[in-house]
């Protein structure tokens, strides 16, 4: 491993509706293994809810190219909560909770390639 960054965020709500958070880290084109990961919460009801996963990723190709791949949207089956991309120049996250605080954690592996 060449390096490692963290990152932590939080959102809450008191409120049955969903409240959205949203960002990106960006790095320098770095090959990276990259995970997102519930660290805690607080149910304000029986009926809290927290959704989380990474939304999209964009990275250096081959041919030098920067590209975009977007995943599933966190709420279904198949949200994405790792992932390994060689050059990653950006990975974007969402949260949702509805009457719950919650807090995620990533964790950013760097290396001299992924597969």
């Amino acid at each position: 491993m060449d390096g490692q960054a963290l990152r932590q965020t939080w959102a809450w709500t008191t409120g049955s509706d969903s409240f959205s958070h949203s960002g990106e880290h960006r790095f320098p084109p770095t090959s990276t293994l990259a995970e997102m990961n519930l660290a805690d919460f607080y149910e304000f009801d029986d009926k809290s809810h927290v959704d989380a996963g990474f939304t999209k990723v964009t990275f250096i190709d081959d041919a030098g190219v920067p590209r975009t791949d977007t995943f599933p949207d966190i709420d279904t089956v198949d949200a994405t909560h790792v992932f390994g991309r060689n050059k990653l120049t950006g990975a974007s996250w969402e949260m949702r909770v509805s009457n719950i605080s919650a807090a995620v954690t990533f964790n950013y592996c760097f290396w001299g390639r992924v597969s």
